[in-house]
């Protein structure tokens, strides 16, 4: 009787268990933190996700990151970022679009442009999160937790996600086929 009794007991919370588990996870999946950002000359520079192609690490810096706010939120005051203070920066060549950020002995890349803050990354560009709908977000989160090989097997996207990431509809029409 007593064992009966532990496997109704295991059979009714297991279940409990998992469906809180998966109500948690997509609780977080719609938490979207702020993609990395810096306010500098009253502008925000956004991660590109890239690396500088000057990879001369002794160059001076233009300056440093002085101040932080939470990776949640936006930057409102001169040298202050969402990621930490410290960091050295540098203006790109233009000195208007682009600045470069010393982080973990590499020269990283941030492009001005307008926008919340709240993207995700989808290949190599950024799109703003209110552009997409829930199901949209939630694809991405599966397919950007993929192996790049993997990525590149994928051979669709969401119809929202290709409209924001190419507005005028001339490009990326195709996703990559796998090669074998």
């Amino acid at each position: 009787m007593q064992k009966m009794f532990t496997l109704i007991c295991l059979l009714l919370i297991i279940p409990a268990l998992l469906f809180a588990a998966c109500a948690n996870s997509s609780i977080q999946e719609s938490d979207w933190d702020k993609i990395p950002m810096v306010m500098l000359d009253g502008k925000l520079y956004y991660d590109s996700g890239k690396e500088s192609s000057d990879r001369t690490q002794d160059v001076e810096a233009d300056g440093i990151i002085t101040s932080a706010v939470d990776g949640t939120e936006i930057p409102t005051e001169e040298a202050q970022s969402n990621f930490g203070t410290g960091f050295a920066y540098r203006y790109g060549e233009d000195r208007s679009d682009t600045i470069e950020v010393f982080i973990q002995d590499r020269w990283i890349v941030f492009a001005h442009r307008e926008g919340t803050g709240s993207q995700i990354r989808f290949g190599d560009k950024l799109v703003d999160v209110a552009d997409l709908s829930e199901e949209t977000l939630a694809w991405l989160a599966w397919f950007n937790s993929l192996p790049q090989e993997e990525q590149q097997k994928v051979s669709a996207i969401p119809s929202d996600l290709h409209a924001a990431c190419w507005p005028d509809g001339t490009e990326g029409m195709d996703m990559p086929a796998a090669t074998d």
